[in-house]
């Protein structure tokens, strides 16, 4: 299959870690694994599949760290790892990925800060990163946050959110914040 572009296997019932051949698919653009019982961690040798831009694997049962490699996947439009067990911190590495519009990471175990290096993401109008234990303060430059809420982000809101004209919604509730 080494011409398949989009693998689309939403709302089935794979399990087991997903095979180390998938990195074989090299112009692979779109992955959807979402809503399995897919486990293990996600594949290394996903950075071969260059092409990506689309990878959706919420509500599964993955693990580990969530891959510094992703973030030199220079086409990535969607990363969506919502609903797993995934752990550790949000790699700074993501912060590279310019195309990068949407990252959805609730419900997960990630803990440490919000890089900086999202601040860079200026395409990135969802950022969904709730139900984490996720502290530190806000990086000054993340004008387009979506929804960060339920986690122990401390300190004030940065005066450069009010720069934010495309931001529609903006939820903050149930973490630490203070200040005016």
């Amino acid at each position: 299959m080494s011409f398949l572009r989009v693998l689309n296997l939403l709302n089935n019932s794979f399990y087991n870690q997903i095979p180390q051949s998938i990195g074989g698919l090299r112009r692979l653009e779109t992955l959807y694994l979402t809503n399995n019982s897919v486990s293990g961690e996600i594949p290394s040798n996903l950075s071969s599949c260059s092409k990506l831009t689309i990878v959706r694997m919420a509500g599964n049962r993955l693990t580990g760290e969530i891959p510094a490699f992703l973030g030199f996947l220079s086409n990535l439009k969607v990363l969506s790892f919502y609903n797993n067990s995934l752990r550790g911190s949000i790699p700074p590495s993501l912060g590279n990925l310019s195309s990068l519009e949407e990252l959805a990471l609730t419900y997960n175990a990630l803990d440490g800060i919000i890089p900086e290096t999202l601040g860079r993401l200026t395409n990135l109008s969802i950022f969904l990163a709730a139900a984490n234990a996720i502290s530190g303060t806000l990086p000054v430059a993340m004008f387009n946050l979506s929804n960060i809420r339920g986690n122990k982000i401390s300190g004030q809101i940065p005066i450069s959110i009010t720069n934010a004209s495309n931001l529609d919604v903006l939820q903050f509730n149930d973490n630490r914040l203070s200040g005016k």
